[in-house]
Formats: structure tokens, C-alpha cells, sequence
């Protein structure tokens, strides 16, 4: 009895130790697939780089390396609009990286694309993601309060401690506001397109007279859909562009 009894918790554990190792070749997939995916676009196996990356973001990894490297990817490849959308998703994660914005001002000098010029607001806004703004604003609301707590035990310092105070919640309500104007900035969907030209029609139809075109990789706002076709806004114009002819920056599905 005592050797069967030892025969089958050998054998479970086993069981257990081979299911952690599938956990853990899981787990490890993603960076495998990402440093495949780094040594194909290295050999200039561009196509193999690109599905590579397009296996990660589909398994749900969001990561703005993962969108630059996959723009890089298509702009070897010649692909350009793909390229500037993959370089807008990345900025979209981590919209203060040179590196992102550098190749988006590369993208958009080689094709003409339309980049609206963000307002002043909307640029400040946009130096941090709405989660650092969101922590700052938390991070300066607490200060304070310590700081006014720490006043009544520390006498002696209460001038100092009450200007560290003053300083915390003018942080706080900085942070507060760029947490507002980038989430009202992320909201808007916006659109990145793909083709050579692409262009825009006074009404969703095919036979509508073009109103203006929009070179590849331009950016624009999203108003409605209608069928395959969406009403965009391009500073002050207005026109329907064919569903397919463009991406969304975010949310990553329109």
C-alpha cells in the first residue's frame, strides 16, 4: 500500500511539473515570438518581422514597442500609411517618446500626409499619458494632505510645510486638468489613411464628387459611418472616404 501510495504522488507530481512547464513555455512565448520577430527584421525578412508582430498584437499585447517595431517593419517594407498608423498607436501608448514622434515627422515629410497641429492645451496634454497624469494628480492630492497632517505635529515648520502644501495641490489640479484634456483627446476617434490618395466625397457614393484628397498615411477624425463608408473630418473639411481605405488610431477597431 505505502509503495502504490508513493508510485501515484510521484506520478502526480509529475503531472504537475510537466503542466508548469507548459505554463511557463506559454508565458514565454511572447518574448519569443518578439525577439523572432527582432531577428527576422534584422536577416530583412520583412514579411516574417511583420506577421510576428501582428501574432503579438493579436494575442492582446497592446505595447507601443511592439507598434514601433512594427512600423519600422512597414516602412522597409515601403508601406507607408500602415507604417504611420502603427507609429500613432505607438505615440497613442507613449506619446512622449522622441523616437516615435521622430519617425512620425520622418513618415509625414515622405508622403505629405495631413497631420492636424494639435492647440497648446492639447499639446500639454499630450506630453504624459492619461495614467500618468491620472497618478500625478493622485501623487499631489496625498502630499498635501500629509503635508497639512504633519502641520499639526511639527509646529516649528508649519510656513514651510504649508507652502509644500500649496505646491502639492497646484500639482494636483495641473495633473487634473491634463488628465481631462488627454482623455478627451483619446476619445476622439481618429483615423490614419492607407492608400496613395485617397479621396474624399461629398456624399457616400461611389459616383459623388470628390471634395479633397488626402495623401497616405494623413490623419483625420471620425464623424459617422454609413455602410462601408465614413464621414471624416480634415481641419475645416468634410468628406465620406471608403471604410477600407483607412484604420483607426484608437480604438484599434472602428
Amino acid at each position: 500500500m505505502k509503495i502504490t501510495t508513493l508510485v501515484l504522488s510521484c506520478f502526480m507530481q509529475l503531472v504537475s511539473l510537466a503542466g508548469f512547464a507548459t505554463a511557463a513555455e506559454k508565458m514565454s512565448d511572447p518574448n519569443r515570438i518578439f525577439i523572432e520577430a527582432q531577428q527576422a527584421y534584422d536577416a530583412e525578412e520583412i514579411d516574417t518581422a511583420i506577421e510576428k508582430y501582428q501574432a503579438l498584437l493579436g494575442s492582446g499585447l497592446a505595447d507601443p514597442t511592439i507598434f514601433f517595431n512594427l512600423g519600422n517593419a512597414y516602412y522597409r517594407n515601403g508601406e507607408l500609411g500602415q507604417a504611420m498608423l502603427n507609429y500613432q498607436r505607438a505615440a497613442h501608448l507613449s506619446p512622449s517618446d522622441p523616437d516615435i514622434a521622430a519617425n512620425i515627422n520622418f513618415t509625414a515629410q515622405r508622403t505629405g500626409a495631413n497631420i492636424p497641429q494639435l492647440p497648446l492645451q492639447q499639446k500639454f496634454a499630450s506630453l504624459l499619458s492619461t495614467g500618468t497624469w491620472a497618478s500625478l494628480a493622485t501623487l499631489g492630492f496625498w502630499a498635501a494632505a500629509l503635508m497639512l497632517i504633519l502641520r499639526l505635529y511639527f509646529p516649528r515648520l508649519k510656513q514651510q510645510l504649508g507652502t509644500i502644501a500649496i505646491y502639492c495641490l497646484f500639482l494636483t489640479v495641473l495633473a487634473a486638468v491634463g488628465t481631462s484634456l488627454k482623455h478627451s483627446y483619446d476619445t476622439q476617434t481618429r483615423i490614419v489613411t492607407l492608400a496613395t490618395e485617397v479621396k474624399a466625397l461629398f456624399a457616400p457614393l461611389e459616383n459623388s464628387t470628390a471634395h479633397f484628397s488626402l495623401p497616405e498615411g494623413s490623419i483625420a477624425t471620425f464623424v459617422e459611418k454609413s455602410g462601408s463608408w465614413i464621414r471624416i473630418q480634415s481641419g475645416k473639411e468634410s468628406g465620406w472616404i471608403p471604410l477600407n481605405s483607412c484604420e483607426t488610431i484608437y480604438p484599434w477597431v472602428l
